[in-house]
């Protein structure tokens, strides 16, 4: 089968089925508030009343067919919206880190590490060029990690559905056995992810989409196509409807924002082997040991204390000496030897 020409389906789920989905899990919620019930009743009320005056006969019963609709859709509607904004609607995620301005639904209060994030939540970071440029990490509640870049804003609709309305968001979805399906949702595509880890970047001064795969493959379904895209590639999608892809460094220079964006490593308890295990996932390092006997060693090495504020790379160069050990790093390879060895 043509790659650009498969369908995934089931990305864009009916608008009713989705609501009944909501309210299935968040269960029973504190009922509207009287002002805005009587607000809505007497909006469909005068609607009803307008379509059935106008009509006699046949047009009467069109009219009631008209405003019976228009009743039902303002049901939905106010469903929906009280399904998201109430307390009891479903979690989608939880905060893990922030740095910099992060706003929660626009709101003047900065959230902190450990929040709970409901269905339709709205994220916003501080633009790269502004003195409160922001990042955060999220975990969502099927497992799936996301970071999000400085000037970035998404809607969390569900834990298998992200909307990026501008900036850039990297997901590390699992692999194999751990996969957890993510959709990511732009006005130039939707980004369905393969058991992989990748970044997406909707420009703003730069229109278009960009999708940067680390490790896996990502689908990117647009119009009537689909567009596939591997490990240590990059999509380019432009706002005229163009594409192109190219190879990438996955590990280069402009995803240093990834690291910066990570919630960090506790290390209190956790063995060195440990760290290095997330150093080569995280920065793409190749560990050696020299002599290889040291490798054993590593993991009986338990870690204690914090890392502060330092970045994961320059973290373990700090915490080898403590071990008796030194590292050398050279095109990502780190060479771990015994101190004086």
């Amino acid at each position: 089968m043509d790659e650009r020409d498969h369908r995934t389906p089931g990305m864009r789920e009916d608008a009713e089925e989705e609501v009944r989905r909501l309210l299935e899990e968040a269960g029973p919620r504190p009922g509207a508030p009287e002002t805005e019930l009587a607000s809505i009743t007497e909006t469909a009320r005068a609607a009803w009343r307008q379509a059935v005056e106008r009509r006699t006969g046949r047009s009467r019963r069109r009219a009631w067919t008209i405003a019976l609709a228009a009743v039902l859709t303002l049901g939905v509607g106010l469903a929906a919206w009280w399904a998201l904004r109430s307390p009891g609607a479903p979690a989608v995620g939880r905060l893990e880190a922030s740095s910099g301005e992060v706003r929660l639904d626009d709101s003047a209060e900065l959230p902190t590490a450990g929040r709970e994030l409901r269905a339709g939540a709205v994220l916003t970071t501080g633009g790269a060029s502004t003195p409160e440029a922001g990042r955060a990490a999220l975990r969502l509640a099927q497992g799936a990690t996301l970071r999000l870049d400085a000037g970035t804003r998404v809607r969390l609709v569900t834990p298998g559905r992200i909307e990026l309305e501008r900036g850039a968001i990297y997901a590390d979805t699992g692999t194999g056995g751990d996969h957890r399906a993510l959709a990511v949702e732009t006005p130039l595509g939707v980004a369905l992810d393969v058991g992989t880890r990748f970044v997406v970047r909707l420009g703003d001064e730069e229109p278009g989409l960009r999708v940067q795969v680390r490790e896996g493959r990502v689908a990117l379904q647009r119009g009537g196509e689909t567009l596939v895209t591997g490990a240590g590639y990059e999509l380019v999608v432009r706002a005229d409807g163009s594409t192109d892809a190219h190879a990438i460094d996955p590990y280069g220079d402009p995803w240093r924002w990834v690291l910066e964006a990570a919630a960090p490593f506790d290390i209190e308890g956790r063995t060195l082997g440990e760290l290095l295990d997330v150093a080569s996932r995280e920065l793409g390092w190749t560990v050696r040991f020299e002599p290889p006997s040291l490798a054993d060693g590593s993991r009986t090495v338990v870690l204690h204390g914090t890392t502060g504020d330092l970045a994961l790379d320059r973290a373990i160069l700090a915490l080898l000496p403590g071990a008796g050990l030194r590292g050398d790093l050279a095109d990502r390879v780190l060479t771990i030897r015994a101190n004086g060895g």
